[in-house]
């Protein structure tokens, strides 16, 4: 490959990693022409592939409000349904929240977020092993809407909450669904 001076280009670099290294915050070094370059690396757990969120693994939404107070079409359990077709909707409130809780604990260490067109812009996941007392795991401040997959350390969680900070529109928060996944 040839680049000319002052001009960038991307290059393809693929990470592979033991499933016995340790998780946490890296640093990658890379040697390119002579020149060597430290790279920022965060190594998550494996996760499984159960979706301990949903209501039908014994899960149950709430909300702190709902839009239009219309809970028949857009209440907290259809955020955690496995329909597609359905989704939970606030109130147009920046500090609208949603709230899973789960069927029991569970090492908690990714959250992916099917936003519907009206996503939050900044939002925070957080954990709770009592529903009271909450603990923030992510604090995304750059929320892009569609799909947003969100892995954090591993942290036990009877409770999961999206805490809204910023709506990208005028209107309130809307998810067709929310999962969450343990480590394991």
């Amino acid at each position: 490959m040839s680049v000319r001076r002052g001009d960038q280009t991307q290059i393809p670099l693929a990470v592979t990693v033991s499933a016995s290294a340790p998780t946490g915050a890296k640093q990658l070094t890379v040697t390119l022409a002579g020149r060597i370059f430290q790279v920022p690396l965060h190594i998550y757990p494996h996760t499984l592939g159960t979706n301990v969120a949903l209501a039908s693994a014994g899960a149950s939404a709430t909300a702190s409000c709902v839009e239009i107070d219309d809970p028949s079409r857009f209440g907290a359990p259809f955020g955690n349904d496995g329909d597609p077709q359905t989704r939970w909707s606030s109130c147009y409130d920046d500090n609208a929240w949603w709230t899973v809780k789960l069927a029991g604990s569970y090492p908690l260490s990714k959250v992916v977020i099917q936003w519907e067109a009206s996503y939050a812009s900044a939002y925070k996941l957080q954990v709770s092993s009592d529903g009271t007392t909450w603990t923030t795991v992510a604090d995304q401040s750059h929320g892009s809407g569609g799909v947003e997959t969100v892995r954090f350390d591993p942290v036990n969680a009877s409770y999961l909450r999206m805490q809204g900070a910023k709506r990208a529109l005028q209107w309130g928060y809307s998810f067709y669904e929310l999962q969450a996944y343990p480590a394991g």
